[in-house]
């Protein structure tokens, strides 16, 4: 039988990754999102959480995630949480990205550095927490930003990172690499306690890669990226980096459509089948384009269970 260890996810969304994560054997004890408020009503509009809580909960049905904001969230509030559900003393896997909206070059109206900083709250969490792996997905815009503030951020980040008791490496991964049927490039760092005596492993990419017309019937799509014209009609086996607004259209024969849900979902490697959602399809779309695609989030946690966490327990129980 499969050891469950435990999972923490900060900025946990509409639940794509942890679909990977629980694939590959882990329990979520702790999940909390605050992409929540909705500038059009001026209220919080729990879709995120809800959808989350919609796919996974606790045995005894009540929520695993939980509105709350990175600011508000300390150590010894996911320490007691994981000891009370799971009886665990130590977090074996945080996971997760804080959002990248403000990194990205893509935003084409450009923005300024309050989701910047979530970066450096997201490494507080790790300090205070002290999780045996940590893994932190971004966009790679945020390895070369150029502008003064977010550079300056940036390097604060990185400076954090050389004074904790990790084993820190990052690298630059796509999903396509990884059974994903998407193009979708992400920089991962991945922080191993020091005192597992290992260093950071990532997967290895899978071979043959997954193409899109494995699940969905196309001849091509339009990306709509930059402004991108409709009949621009790419036929790469994968598809593009899935936004809220791409892939713009696909086309079979004369045919012509917005994807779907349910296509969105096969784009980021989960089967529409096994996912639940609730309330707005725009909100969704965005929470679906966010998300680390499951496939990719299955490959990196498996990795982690079966290269560090699982000969680790063997020598070191103790240590969780």
């Amino acid at each position: 039988m499969i050891r469950k260890f435990v999972c923490v996810e900060p900025c946990s969304g509409y639940a794509i990754a942890a679909h990977g994560i629980h694939e590959a054997e882990f329990q979520t004890a702790f999940a909390f999102d605050n992409n929540c408020w909705d500038e059009k009503s001026q209220r919080f509009k729990l879709d995120a959480v809800a959808t989350y809580n919609s796919n996974f909960k606790y045995d005894d049905g009540s929520p695993v995630c939980h509105l709350k904001d990175i600011k508000d969230v300390t150590g010894k509030i996911i320490l007691d949480e994981v000891a009370r559900i799971t009886g665990w003393k130590s977090v074996h896997l945080m996971f997760g990205g804080p959002p990248c909206q403000d990194w990205t070059k893509l935003n084409a109206v450009g923005s300024g550095t309050k989701k910047c900083l979530l970066m450096l709250e997201y490494l507080r969490l790790v300090t205070e927490t002290k999780p045996l792996v940590a893994v932190i997905e971004q966009v790679p815009d945020f390895i070369t930003a150029k502008k003064p503030e977010k550079k300056k951020i940036r390097d604060q980040f990185f400076g954090m990172l050389k004074d904790i008791d990790y084993n820190v490496a990052y690298t630059v991964m796509c999903s396509a690499d990884y059974e994903v049927p998407q193009v979708r490039y992400r920089v991962f760092a991945m922080l191993v306690r020091n005192d597992l005596k290992t260093a950071p492993i990532f997967p290895r990419k899978i071979i043959p890669k997954v193409a899109i017309t494995d699940f969905i019937d196309i001849d091509g799509y339009s990306s709509g990226h930059f402004g991108e014209p409709m009949k621009s009609v790419s036929l790469h086996p994968q598809v593009c980096t899935v936004t809220s607004s791409s892939p713009f259209r696909f086309f079979k024969g004369s045919d012509s459509w917005k994807p779907t849900i349910g296509e969105l979902l096969w784009c980021q490697s989960i089967n529409p089948g096994s996912y639940n959602y609730v309330g707005s399809l725009n909100k969704l779309k965005q929470g679906i384009g966010n998300g680390v695609p499951a496939k990719l989030a299955y490959h990196l946690a498996k990795c982690v269970r079966e290269k560090i966490l699982e000969p680790a327990y063997l020598k070191q129980p103790e240590l969780f």
